[in-house]
């Protein structure tokens, strides 16, 4: 999987936060180990992280 450079689809992912509970879905151009690291830079690590699907939008 990697990222969508034309900005007409995108990534859903979930993640489960370190010490958290529950999932979290979000929309994003990043590929898991982007968003994983990305999440680590900004002080909120991932405990897991999953693709769920990919969205496109039309017009």
């Amino acid at each position: 999987m990697t990222g969508c450079d034309d900005r007409n689809s995108f990534n859903i992912l979930a993640y489960r936060r370190e010490g958290g509970e529950g999932w979290h879905i979000e929309e994003t151009w990043a590929d898991l180990d982007t968003f994983k690291a990305n999440r680590g830079n900004i002080g909120m690590p991932c405990a897991e992280v999953r693709f769920v699907g990919t969205v496109w939008r039309l017009g």
